[in-house]
Formats: structure tokens, C-alpha cells, sequence
């Protein structure tokens, strides 16, 4: 298509004062938000910035099935003296819509939707009586209760979560442990680093909110500083009632919620968070631990993103959780190993398993992250199943795996190979569910 100077020129100026008009919409200069990158986002309100994977997506839910295995971990745990209390941690699309800008609607996202979606997964865990916690309800009610540029709760909104999380073991606790009290003192404000901040800042001619807050310390009275030593995995472990795991959302030291959680409950908590470890990397961790199996804590929360999905990885590692759980897994099985350290061959023709059961297989070492196991069929099948731990996680050198997936008539033989060469103290049992 031909044009003429004069039109041209017009057309130029149009597509001039376009770019104007849409660099001026963004209170931070902030262009190219929603485009092609790593983080693709939008600026709403007062600052707030929201990315569009996961944020604005409306249907994290949980599926029957999940809510099922949910209630089999919950009944594996309290069989031994554990309650756990399963915490959806809300979007910050949910926990604060207020700060939405219209243009949300043009990705499809519509709060109260969202927020119907999350209350049917709380519907759907109280009927499958896996206790939980509404923390979309107390985080909308918050001010502020994640950051604006960050996806970490603010420690406004880590003392509401605590307090809502503390009203729910009110209602259960039916024993008479001696309770402290607890105390949190606020420091010195901090500039804590921001993945997400750095990301968007990237994109914009302004300074961006900084992820800051005070650092809050919580002590117990003529005890020693809670903040210092409350790992899952450290020397307090044993005397804790209550155990906390979960995603750096949550778990990072900005938020303070383990100390919040002390203080509303009277309960010394130890707690263990992954960052960017999806659903299972914390609590996989704890509950394959020596520190889960030599001391159950009373409590078990799980604070878990609502949008992390329990069944993106099929049946596997929710069974994984229960069969730790249980620790039904007495039956030892003979096996060999080769030239080669890092395999082993399990034989299995004369076990009658069935797809409800699973295999420990306890590595004798802790440095183990990924497991791959060919099962053999008595006609000469080979079906394959890997499992791999995020790499920041605790390694424990236990995996379970569950033997859904395979032949009715059972498994001929298994080979297991490991990153890592297997440790002296290696040993292969059948665990029943």
C-alpha cells in the first residue's frame, strides 16, 4: 500500500501519540509489563503489581481425588498422634482485589469467581475431614497482607494467618501441654531482595515499591530467642509441639510466621519452607526425615499455595506423604547390586503386591535427588518411574514410591538407579496402605 507525505505523516502522529497515551496509563513508566518475558504482569493500584501466571488465573482448585488422598495423609498422621491442618494460602488476586485495575477483566480474571473456586476447595477438604483454614477470608480483612511487588506475605498479613491457623488448634486441642507465652518485638526496618521487584523494575522508568519491612524477632519468656533456631531440622526440633512447612511465601524470614504462630498458640514451632519448591518439597522432606520419625510433632501445618496444584505430578507424591506417614513398611526385600554403585536390582517375583502398596527404599545416604526405577513384568514388560528432588530441599535419602500404574498380576523384578552411589546401609521394604 502506497501513501502519500501527508499521510504519512498522520499516520506517524497517531502512532506517537498511541504510545503516549499508553506509556502515560502506568503511574511508574512501566512499559511491555504483560509481553514476552519471564514475567509477565500488570500494574494495579496504589502500586500493586500483579503477575498473570498465577495471579490472575481463576480456577486453582482441588479435585476430589486430591481431597481424597488429602483425607488418607490426614488419617496416616493422626494414627500416630499428628493433626494436620492443611492451609491454602490465597493468590494475592485473592487476598487483595481491592487493588485490581480494570484491565484484569481483559486477561479474564473476575474476583468473585476466584474467590467462589477458593471456597469450594475449603468445602470440599472440611467434607473429606481434612482440617484447614480460611485465609482468604482473614487476608481480605487484612490491610495490606502481601507485599506490593513482592508474592510474599507481609508480616501483617504472617500474624492474621497465625491467629486464624491458632484458632483452628484451639478448636482441636484437646490435651492439657503446658503453654509459654510469647512475645514479638519489631527491629529495624529491612530492604529484603525481590525476585519479582527485580524483574519488574526492569520494565519501568520509576522506582518500584521496595519489598521493606521491620524485621520482628519472637522470644519466649526466660527462653532463648525463638527467631535463632527454629529450623524443622535443628536442635529445638524435640521439644516443639507444632511443625510448619511450606514455600518461601510464606516460610521467608520477612514474615515471621512461625514466630506469629507461637505467640497466638503458646506452642514452641519449628518450621522448613523451600523456595520455589512447589507443593512437596518442605514437606517431603520433613515427613522421610529421622527428625519426623524420631518426634512427631502434635501439629502438622501445611501452608501451601492454592495455586500449586497436589495432582500435577499424578498419585505419586501424595502417596509418597502418606506412606511416610504411616510407617507401615516393615516388610524387607531382598536385592543385589553390581559393578556399578549407584544401581540396584529388587526382586519381587515372590511378593504378592498390589497397587495399593509402595516401596521404601532407604539409600543409606542422604545426597540422593533423583531415583529411576524400571519395573519388569513376568512376561518381560518394562515400565519406567522417575522421582526427583528440588534441588534446595533437605535430602534425606528416602523415597516411596507407590506401584499404581503397572500390572494386575504383579512385578517381576525392579532395577534402581541413583545419582549418587547407593550408601552401605541400603535396605528396600514394602510399605502397606
Amino acid at each position: 500500500m502506497k501513501y502519500g507525505f501527508g499521510q504519512l505523516f498522520l499516520t506517524v502522529g497517531f502512532a506517537m501519540l498511541s504510545g503516549t497515551a499508553a506509556f502515560a496509563q502506568s503511574t511508574y513508566g512501566c512499559t511491555n509489563l504483560a509481553g514476552r518475558h519471564n514475567m509477565p504482569a500488570i500494574e494495579g493500584k496504589d502500586g500493586t503489581f500483579f503477575r498473570i501466571d498465577p495471579e490472575l488465573h481463576m480456577f486453582h482448585s482441588i479435585s476430589d481425588q486430591s481431597a481424597d488422598r488429602m483425607a488418607r495423609l490426614s488419617a496416616a498422621l493422626k494414627e500416630f498422634g499428628t493433626t494436620l491442618i492443611y492451609a491454602p494460602v490465597p493468590t494475592r488476586a485473592l487476598a487483595m482485589p481491592d487493588k485490581l485495575p480494570h484491565q484484569a477483566l481483559d486477561y479474564g480474571y473476575e474476583a468473585d469467581i476466584a474467590a467462589t473456586v477458593y471456597d469450594d476447595t475449603i468445602r470440599r477438604l472440611s467434607r473429606a475431614l481434612v482440617m484447614n483454614v480460611n485465609l482468604r477470608s482473614t487476608l481480605l480483612a487484612t490491610s495490606a497482607p502481601f507485599f506490593a511487588t513482592d508474592p510474599r506475605l507481609t508480616p501483617a498479613g504472617a500474624e492474621q494467618m497465625a491467629r486464624a491457623i491458632a484458632r483452628v488448634i484451639a478448636q482441636a486441642d484437646g490435651s492439657d501441654a503446658p503453654k509459654s507465652v510469647f512475645s514479638s518485638a519489631t527491629g529495624a526496618p529491612v530492604v529484603w531482595p525481590s525476585v519479582m521487584r527485580a524483574n519488574l523494575q526492569r520494565h519501568c522508568m520509576l522506582g518500584l515499591a521496595k519489598v521493606s519491612a521491620p524485621l520482628f524477632v519472637t522470644t519466649k519468656r526466660q527462653a532463648a530467642v525463638q527467631g535463632t533456631d527454629n529450623s524443622i531440622f535443628g536442635t529445638r526440633t524435640r521439644g516443639a509441639r507444632i511443625a510448619l512447612v511450606g514455600t518461601d511465601v510464606t516460610g521467608s524470614q520477612v514474615s515471621n510466621l512461625a514466630g506469629f504462630l507461637s505467640q497466638a498458640t503458646g506452642y514452641d514451632v519449628v518450621e522448613y519452607s523451600v523456595e520455589d519448591g512447589g507443593s512437596f518439597a518442605a514437606i517431603s522432606s520433613y515427613l522421610t526425615s529421622d527428625t519426623f520419625r524420631e518426634s512427631r510433632p502434635a501439629y502438622l501445618i501445611w501452608a501451601n499455595p492454592i495455586s500449586n496444584n497436589l495432582a500435577q505430578f499424578g498419585d505419586q507424591p501424595m502417596r509418597e506423604l502418606t506412606a511416610a506417614a504411616s510407617g507401615n513398611c516393615g516388610v524387607a526385600v531382598p536385592f543385589y547390586g553390581g559393578d556399578d554403585a549407584r544401581f540396584i536390582r529388587v526382586e519381587l517375583n515372590q511378593m504378592d503386591l498390589r497397587q495399593s502398596n509402595s516401596l521404601l527404599i532407604d539409600t543409606g545416604g542422604g545426597t540422593a535427588t533423583d531415583m529411576r526405577l524400571d519395573f519388569t513384568s513376568h512376561k518381560g514388560l518394562i515400565r519406567s518411574k522417575f522421582v526427583h528432588r528440588h534441588q534446595d530441599q533437605v535430602k534425606t535419602g528416602r523415597f516411596y514410591v507407590p506401584l499404581s500404574g503397572l500390572w494386575r498380576d504383579g512385578v517381576y523384578s525392579v532395577d534402581i538407579s541413583l545419582d549418587v552411589p547407593f550408601g552401605a546401609n541400603t535396605r528396600v521394604s514394602v510399605c502397606f496402605e
